[in-house]
Parts: C-alpha cells; sequence; structure tokens
C-alpha cells in the first residue's frame, strides 16, 4: 500500500467515501468505524508527511501530536468497549474521556492547520482568524475537502 495514498486520492474520492460510508455505518458499526478512521488518517498524514516535506522539527511539539493521537485511539477504544462489554467504572470516565478526546482532535486540528498553511501558502505565522477558518474546513469536511485537497494534490510528497 502506498503510504501516500490519502494524499493522492481525489477530492471527490475522499467526498464519496466518506459521504457512502457514513450514510451505510448507520447500519453498521465497524463501517462508522472505517469512516471515521479514514477521515482521521486523511488528517493526520496530511500533518506528518507535510512536516517531513517541510522539514519541520520546531514550532510544533510532535510529542503532543503523538500523544493525541494515542489519547483518541484509547478513547474510541474505550467507547467501542463499551458498546460489547458494559463495565461499572465506564460512568467514571465517560466524561473526562469525552473532554481529553475533544482537546486531541483540536490540537491534531490545530497542528493540522499550521502545517497546511505552511505547505500551500509558504508563510511562517498564522493569525487567530486563520487556525478559525483551517480548523473549520477541516473539522466541516464535507466542504472542507473540496478545497483543501486540490492544493494537496498539487504538492509533490515524493521529493521530501
Amino acid at each position: 500500500m502506498d503510504k501516500y495514498l490519502f494524499l493522492k486520492m481525489k477530492n471527490w474520492h475522499l467526498f464519496l467515501m466518506w459521504v457512502v460510508l457514513g450514510k451505510i455505518s448507520s447500519y453498521s458499526i465497524c463501517l462508522g468505524l472505517i469512516a471515521l478512521s479514514t477521515y482521521l488518517l486523511w488528517i493526520i498524514s496530511i500533518a506528518y508527511y507535510g512536516a517531513l516535506k517541510l522539514k519541520i522539527n520546531e514550532g510544533v511539539s510532535w510529542l503532543t501530536f503523538k500523544l493525541s493521537i494515542i489519547s483518541m485511539g484509547g478513547t474510541f477504544a474505550l467507547f467501542s468497549l463499551h458498546e460489547v462489554i458494559a463495565f461499572p467504572a465506564y460512568r467514571v470516565i465517560e466524561w473526562p474521556a469525552i473532554i481529553l478526546c475533544n482537546l486531541s482532535f483540536l490540537w491534531l486540528l490545530i497542528v493540522t492547520g499550521k502545517v497546511y498553511h505552511r505547505l500551500v501558502e509558504g508563510q511562517e505565522q498564522m493569525n487567530f482568524f486563520t487556525y478559525i477558518k483551517y480548523i473549520s474546513l477541516f473539522v466541516v469536511f464535507i466542504i472542507g475537502v473540496w478545497f483543501i485537497q486540490p492544493k494537496i494534490n498539487e504538492i509533490d510528497f515524493k521529493s521530501s
């Protein structure tokens, strides 16, 4: 499998994959997890391979980036495990896990927006409204994929 798979896909491929899997996911939790994981892998691949191409080591805390990926994975595993096996301590850790997952997701979006801005715009500095713009485009991916993915397709990642 090509490691740049999500970066080389066309915007309509990603759109159809998410919409079709998202629609069918109401019938199967497994398909919902596949749709969610493809969305997260798309975001993570933009940040990771973009940072490799730009040779970014400073300005972005990659340790917290990796920890946020791990915490999101653990939270999703916890929620999936709760669907299969009911355990009494779930109610105690439910809200802290949700808050941790949301903060981790926000950090992923901030880092991805910062790397995407440096890749596409070529600028180091971002103001608050630029952060909001990129976070909005990544969160509302049904609209954002039409703006983000064509610019990603123009970048040659293999030369990094």
